[in-house]
């Protein structure tokens, strides 16, 4: 059985980083890494360092025949629905040994996500192919304040339908290190892990730390969903 391990969206935030730690963290030998993206030539640093890169456009199945070819455990890195589908059949029709997905914490049917079902889609088609899976429920980057914090302290307002509501954000590379662990020592069956950050904070708590970071009072202004 094929010890190769495919990483697919190796071009973006989260694959690079998994990549990054299954090299540099834990060791795994380059050779044993097949680093798939719809743009490979953004992949040359990575095949300066021994890893075989491939085109893997989720968009266009006939890509995916030759990018999961030879896998052991597939990586699937979610987009939409409908790219997931074709990715994941096309990772059990390439005989994987194990089949990973990235998913979100609870997405049940009463997700108030928008997204929610896409996940859930995914990770019943995941279990449908009979192929061992680990499914990786990440919750949300704290990297996804970062395009709002700069107007939030220039306004010193920061305007949330949050409420009370707490989120355990957590590092991009965090998640990514987590991923990359479970792809250096694979876990027999089928798993599912939730990653989150060690905590859960309101926007009020976490206005509280942004305003004695950058050293100016921050109002939380609750609005309603409307």
């Amino acid at each position: 059985m094929s010890d190769r391990i495919i990483v697919t969206g190796a071009a973006g935030h989260l694959g690079q980083r998994i990549v990054h730690h299954l090299l540099e963290t834990y060791g795994v030998a380059p050779a044993r890494i097949a680093a798939a993206s719809r743009s490979p030539e953004k992949l040359a640093a990575l095949a300066a360092k021994g890893v075989e890169t491939r085109k893997a456009d989720f968009d266009d199945p006939g890509t995916l025949k030759g990018a999961f070819a030879g896998g052991g455990r597939i990586l699937v890195i979610s987009t939409d629905l409908a790219q997931h589908r074709a990715a994941i059949a096309a990772a059990a029709a390439a005989g994987a040994s194990q089949i990973l997905y990235t998913s979100m914490p609870e997405p049940g049917p009463g997700s108030p996500i928008l997204f929610a079902p896409d996940h859930l889609g995914s990770e019943e088609a995941v279990k449908a192919t009979g192929v061992p899976y680990v499914i990786f429920r990440n919750a949300w980057y704290f990297e996804n304040l970062l395009p709002s914090l700069p107007q939030v302290v220039a306004s010193g307002q920061w305007f949330t339908s949050a409420g009370d509501g707490r989120t355990a954000y957590v590092a991009r590379d965090d998640i990514a290190r987590a991923i990359a662990a479970v792809l250096a020592a694979p876990v027999a069956g089928s798993a599912t892990y939730t990653l989150t950050g060690d905590e859960a904070l309101t926007t009020d708590e976490i206005a509280a730390l942004v305003s004695a970071i950058a050293g100016k009072e921050i109002a939380v202004i609750q609005v309603s969903d409307a």
